[in-house]
């Protein structure tokens, strides 16, 4: 027998058992999908917010002030956040104040009052600690810390009403993609 014969007599059952399976396979579904086009236009005026941020150390605690760096009249109003990171092996800690910053309970210290451009929060300040050991006083002299401040800046959401809706962790514009 040559080989194309092989092939011809090997692939004639393989294709009856096809079609049999594909027979004993019940009912299949299928939908239709449609596409919508819309005319029309709209400008949408987004402002743009950005923050600058003046950091300086007394003794153990890290004071930071952040400004809304727009310019009155052509950048929008923003709410501000913001959280230190010690980048060290030492075990600190560390804790915050300052009037007017809240707590988020995600890391993060919300200033609860709307920027205008060109206006600074009220100082927050990190205050660093080390847990004591027997005899040794709290942060040793002469222990350096290198401590990262991070703040971001979001856009005021208004509510049905217009009034700003509050800052804090579930603030929706700290959700919102750049794109």
């Amino acid at each position: 027998m040559r080989v194309l014969d092989k092939i011809k007599h090997a692939a004639l059952p393989l294709l009856a058992a096809v079609l049999v399976l594909g027979a004993a396979a019940g009912n299949s579904s299928s939908y239709f999908t449609t596409y919508v086009t819309a005319n029309g236009s709209g400008t949408v005026h987004l402002r743009d917010v950005h923050v600058d941020v003046d950091d300086s150390w007394e003794g153990s605690a890290k004071n930071i002030t952040v400004r809304n760096s727009g310019t009155p009249g052509k950048d929008g109003p923003c709410y501000v956040r913001a959280k230190a990171i010690q980048a060290s092996t030492m075990e600190t800690q560390i804790t915050y104040s300052g009037v007017g910053w809240d707590d988020g309970g995600d890391g993060w210290y919300y200033y609860s009052g709307i920027l205008q451009p060109g206006q600074a929060a009220n100082p927050l300040t990190a205050n660093l600690s080390m847990p004591p050991k027997p005899g040794e006083k709290p942060i040793p002299e002469g222990t350096e810390f290198n401590v990262t401040v991070i703040t971001e800046c979001a856009k005021i959401f208004y509510d049905a009403n217009g009034d700003p809706i509050p800052n804090g962790p579930y603030y929706d514009g700290w959700n919102l993609e750049e794109g």
